[in-house]
């Protein structure tokens, strides 16, 4: 019924709400007072959900008064969600003071830290937002104190807080700046700009392994990696020069780039063992037959 509206008012045709191009702004300036119509006029459910999605763009800040609304009261933890996602967008200097105003009377979601990073940037509100932050990293390092790793239970809210700038928030993270837990130190590492060395015998690959020399991949956690490589050495014989660091490794490994360490010998002849991560705590390792030749 929405998408046939849409196309009788616009000639926009689109199969589902959900399909709507909200990041082209011609077309999704067409479609928001259509959705906010449905909005108010739907009693709830799956389809005002679905409208509400319409407004996670930055083409809605005309739209803000009428999300500040909506948000108060929302139907299911899934529009929680939502809501704070849309309000994440929606920052700016001028409407940051009443974002955090609203976001104040919300109820939690794991989407928070989304927000409250967003939030900490703007200079006006910032000594106020990082309070909440403040708050979560001072348990955090209750836990961390008792032995807990932060992959078990932190990794995501501080993947997010590691970007604040703020004076105190970066003070927190340099105290951990030679913690013995990799993905914390990393973290620390990011907040206070150190950027990590990158392993002797190791390289940053362009593009992708080579499937056709394959000889296995596999996913495992980061801090497994230690024994993935003994693993490795144990049953192909694959021996690493110089003898590879786990948490130094993982320093260095992103989402967005292969991290390619050689071995010279093992049973399959050389190796090469290609890494990066497949999010936070997850690292995914391919290890390839060498080529005939390699880079210096």
């Amino acid at each position: 019924m929405v998408c046939d509206d849409i196309f009788r008012r616009t000639g926009l045709r689109f199969q589902s709400v959900a399909s709507i191009a909200r990041n082209d702004r011609d077309v999704i300036e067409r479609i928001l007072p259509i959705a906010r119509e449905w909005v108010l006029s739907s009693s709830g459910g799956l389809r005002r959900a679905l409208l509400f999605h319409a407004f996670l763009t930055p083409h809605a800040l005309p739209y803000l008064d009428d999300v500040l609304e909506w948000s108060t009261t929302p139907a299911s933890k899934f529009e929680r969600e939502l809501f704070t996602q849309i309000l994440r967008v929606l920052v700016t200097s001028k409407t940051a003071r009443r974002i955090w105003t609203t976001f104040q009377k919300l109820e939690p979601t794991d989407s928070d830290p989304l927000l409250l990073t967003r939030l900490a940037r703007v200079a006006s509100i910032s000594d106020e937002v990082v309070e909440p932050i403040l708050k979560f990293l001072g348990s955090t390092a209750e836990r961390i104190a008792q032995g807990e790793l932060v992959r078990t239970f932190a990794t995501g809210p501080l993947s997010e807080y590691v970007k604040v700038r703020h004076p105190r928030v970066k003070e927190w993270f340099a105290q951990y700046l030679k913690s013995s837990d990799p993905e914390l130190r990393a973290l620390a590492r990011r907040s206070n700009g150190i950027k990590p060395v990158l392993h002797e015998g190791c390289r940053i690959a362009r593009g992708m392994p080579d499937h056709s020399r394959l000889i296995l991949s596999t996913e495992i956690n980061s801090h497994r990696l230690g024994d993935f490589l003994r693993e490795l050495e144990r049953d192909m014989g694959a021996e690493f020069v110089p003898v590879l660091q786990p948490d130094q490794i993982v320093e260095n490994l992103t989402e967005r780039k292969w991290l390619v360490a050689d071995a010279w010998r093992s049973t399959r002849g050389p190796l090469e063992l290609w890494l990066r991560l497949e999010d936070t705590t997850t690292v995914e390792a391919w290890v390839i037959g060498a080529r005939a030749s390699r880079p210096n």
